[in-house]
């Protein structure tokens, strides 16, 4: 803004401060006359200030409702300047004036500052730059275009754009200045071009990721459709997917060449329903398909050698899955909450993973571990160990058979499957891993196999629903277990049931001696008063299976329970 001039500052002074008479009490006593001249002068004021704001935002020409000032008069150059814009604006690369043309090369400071209706901005690749406070607080615009022209970006030039989702950097940006971007809060997916680093969460090069859910840094790359592509590590990868199609076939190759899907790449992409995969796809990163809930299938090439970590997790709608004979590396869970899948075969000509018997479930040969299975899953007796997250999030398996060949129950196998309701260890299990059983919600009787020597953290915790846990561990073989192996299991109420003559050892135990019903099956189980016993509790047998009508108070056999019988009195 231009310097007020001197005789408006002669008004404010006329206006806002009071002479001296009136000025003890802060104009208390100010007649009323004197309060009406001065609203009046503050009027008078404030037309004279916007006259001399007018003056300052002057340009020099105005051609198709975009204003000019001339930046260069040799070279013809002119960079738009305020005006009052609305809806969609396209800037030309050129413009008439006068009998000359101009190139239009940079968006001037301010020059759509608060034009809260401009909803839509074209801008040219004779721009090389866009300068301070150029767009600030344009709520309206959702998305901007810059060219691979520009290469400066000015302080607070995107500032409060509250509408921006998506920002693009071209390769030709070298410069973002300080707080470009800052307010952009739904700025949430960055793709970035150029040669400068982007870290999500951090306010350094203007705040541009600062918001940021996705950021993709890949210097001199550039878009096929709606796809990113580019080389990281000097490999050419499909970096990003910024469409919202239902089906998608991707390219069959980039730059003549195959390329690799990265992670975070249809991250969340919930539109998405069909890909075709080509076989020029060689891995599929870490999360690639995480969250795409309305995928439906998936067959992976035969060109694809990995998958990584959650590279299909949360894909909630998939029902079948193919491996191909290449796979050979497959992440930890890749296929997590994949809530609706019922059968997965794995290519018959796979050397490291297969499918056999018809298990619906992935086993890596070499160690014969299921790594990953479903709801439909029958583990067969060739398996020697539950993998790591084999079944982890499967909340629509409600019953599972684990073979006597078992041996290994690893870390997180069945955490979350919250719709399980009863398993049996097996007696050749010897290790039950960290959170094996954890949020297994549903879950009401465990029975423990006689092996077992080792029961992890946090193994059932969280089973609140728990009524009965069955140990076969014999009294010479228990050993302590953490007190967050039941954690958040009401210990009161459920009953552990031990092996003959194992109940003092468990309740003397740690971990095992935190629960308050602990029963023998071979020791009475109750007290009875002898009236009761003979009517309503049904027939009384003596330790000799012999039926006693009038029974004395001792150890009788009640509907199959031995009970200790005694009279009132002796309670």
């Amino acid at each position: 803004m231009s310097k007020i001039p001197k005789f408006a500052r002669k008004v404010w002074t006329t206006a806002f401060v009071p002479t001296r008479p009136y000025y003890h009490g802060y104009l208390r006593n100010v007649k009323q006359n004197d309060i009406r001249f001065m609203k009046h002068i503050r009027h008078l004021f404030t037309a004279l200030l916007s006259l001399c704001t007018t003056v300052a935002i002057a340009h020099d020409f105005e051609v198709d409702g975009i204003c000019y000032n001339i930046t260069g008069a040799t070279d013809r150059t002119v960079e738009v300047t305020s005006g009052k814009y609305t809806g969609s604006v396209v800037v030309p690369e050129s413009v008439d004036y006068d009998g000359s043309v101009y190139s239009v090369t940079a968006i001037g400071n301010k020059a759509f500052e608060y034009c809260y209706d401009l909803t839509d901005i074209t801008i040219p690749n004779s721009i090389t730059a866009i300068r301070e406070y150029a767009f600030n607080d344009c709520y309206g615009l959702t998305e901007v275009n810059i060219p691979n022209s520009v290469t400066a970006i000015g302080h607070n030039a995107f500032s409060d754009c509250r509408g921006l989702t998506v920002m693009t950097i071209p390769n030709s940006v070298t410069i973002i200045e300080s707080y470009a971007f800052h307010g952009c809060t739904a700025l949430k997916t960055v793709v970035n071009f150029s040669n400068l680093s982007f870290t999500k969460g951090y306010p350094n090069n203007g705040y541009i990721a600062y918001y940021a859910k996705k950021v993709v840094n890949v210097p001199g790359g550039e878009f096929v459709g709606d796809c990113v592509f580019g080389e990281l590590d000097g490999v050419k990868t499909l970096c990003l997917y910024l469409g919202n199609a239902r089906e998608l076939t991707l390219p069959e190759s980039y730059n003549n060449g195959s390329y690799v899907i990265a992670g975070n790449a249809f991250y969340e992409c919930s539109s998405l329903e069909s890909i075709i995969i080509p076989n020029s796809v060689t891995a599929i990163g870490n999360y690639a398909f995480f969250g795409c809930s309305g995928l439906t299938d998936i067959n992976i090439p035969d060109s694809v050698t990995t998958i990584g970590i959650f590279a299909f997790a949360h894909c909630s709608s998939i029902s079948d899955m193919t491996v191909s004979k290449s796979v050979t590396t497959i992440g930890e869970a890749a296929f997590y909450e994949c809530t609706s899948l019922e059968k997965i075969v794995v290519d018959s000509g796979n050397t490291v993973f297969d499918s056999r018997d018809n298990c619906n479930a992935i086993i890596e040969i070499a160690s014969n571990t299921l790594i990953f299975g479903c709801m439909n899953t029958i583990i067969p007796n060739s398996v020697t160990a539950i993998g790591r997250e084999a079944f982890y999030g499967c909340s629509s398996l409600t019953d599972i058979s684990i073979p006597n060949s078992v041996t290994t129950i690893g870390f997180w196998a069945f955490r979350g499957c919250s719709s399980l309701e009863k398993i049996t260890i097996p007696n050749s299990v010897a290790t039950i891993g960290n959170y094996a059983f954890c949020d297994c919600s549903s879950l009401t009787n465990v029975t423990i196999g006689n092996s077992v020597t080792a029961i992890g953290d946090y193994a059932l915790a969280y089973c609140n629903s728990l009524k009965n846990v069955t140990s076969l561990i014999p009294a010479e073989n228990l050993f302590a277990i953490k007190e967050n192996v039941f954690y958040n299991v009401d210990r009161k109420t459920c009953i552990l049931y031990v092996p003959k003559g194992a109940r003092r050892v468990y309740e003397s135990t740690s971990g095992w001696n935190y629960f308050i019903n602990v029963i023998d099956p071979e020791e009475p189980t109750a007290i009875c008063d002898i009236p009761d016993a003979g009517t309503g509790a049904g027939t009384v047998y003596d330790l000799n299976g012999r039926a006693v009508k009038n029974p004395t108070n001792g150890i009788h056999i009640i509907n199959g329970k031995k009970v200790i019988v005694m009279p009132p009195h002796a309670k």
